[in-house]
């Protein structure tokens, strides 16, 4: 029988790392309009935050759900 362990995450670990997410996301924000990437209009900045939230695995690393 195998034991199933599970590593118990803070609610302030989880936010620390969503505030490392959160400051990466912007900073690359500014480096794609920097570089004429993506357009500097909500709808832009909304989609390309949407396309970094989906690739950087946020579940994963934070694992929510559990």
């Amino acid at each position: 029988m195998s034991s199933n362990v599970t590593n118990v995450v803070s609610v302030d670990e989880k936010n620390r790392w969503l505030g490392k997410l959160a400051y990466g996301a912007l900073v690359s924000l500014a480096l794609a309009q920097y570089d004429g990437k993506t357009a500097r209009n909500p709808h832009s900045e909304n989609l390309f935050l949407g396309f970094y939230a989906g690739t950087a695995e946020i579940s994963e690393t934070l694992n929510f759900g559990s």
